[in-house]
């Protein structure tokens, strides 16, 4: 006579428990996964935009206001295009940007004003000094201007505004792949053909 196979239901109870618990945890980590990332790419930080690119090309760019200033403080638009720089300290690729936007002034400084701004506060001056100084900027840098770059809709650093002449952006980010920054910069300074 054949022995049937004996169930031995606390083996049976111990492997069920284990899946249960592999299957919560497992929702568990897709939870926490999507609360990190889905905040993080569906909410813009406080105060910011949820465009990337900023303030949209067409729309008044804010006044150039920060809290203090190194290399002078620049002027209004005043009828002259200006580059509008945004970073910060503790930025990586702002730190790797720098040298190619002072690059540009050398290049059409003559020409285009160029402002950077920092939302860093006056009690980082050093810090913002180190970055004016390792990035060779040669021109107006406004720290504590996080109110300034809120009114550019600045959500990611680093961030390049072109502001035309009469005060509106004519160049950023979002319309990089289409057109460089530089082209951006020769396009405004060439006369207008009628």
């Amino acid at each position: 006579m054949a022995t049937q196979p004996r169930f031995d239901r606390s083996h049976a109870l111990g492997t069920a428990l284990k899946i249960v618990a592999l299957a919560a945890g497992g929702l568990l980590f897709l939870l926490l996964v999507l609360v990190v990332v889905g905040g993080s790419l569906f909410e813009p930080p406080r105060g910011m935009a949820p465009d990337m690119a900023g303030l949209a090309v067409g729309k008044t760019a804010p006044a150039l206001a920060a809290e203090g200033w190194i290399n002078g403080e620049p002027e209004a638009y005043d009828g002259k295009i200006t580059l509008v720089q945004g970073w910060f300290y503790d930025c990586p690729f702002c730190w790797q940007e720098a040298p190619e936007i002072a690059d540009l002034h050398a290049k059409y400084g003559d020409r285009v004003a160029f402002v950077a701004l920092s939302p860093d506060p006056p009690s980082d001056i050093e810090k913002v000094q180190e970055f004016v100084d390792k990035g060779g900027l040669k021109y107006p840098v406004g720290y504590g201007a996080r109110d300034t770059l809120v009114g550019f809709e600045a959500a990611a650093f680093p961030v390049v505004w072109l502001v035309g002449s009469d005060g509106t952006v004519i160049w950023n980010g979002a319309v990089e792949g289409e057109q460089s920054l530089e082209q951006a910069i020769k396009a405004a300074l060439s006369p207008r053909r009628a």
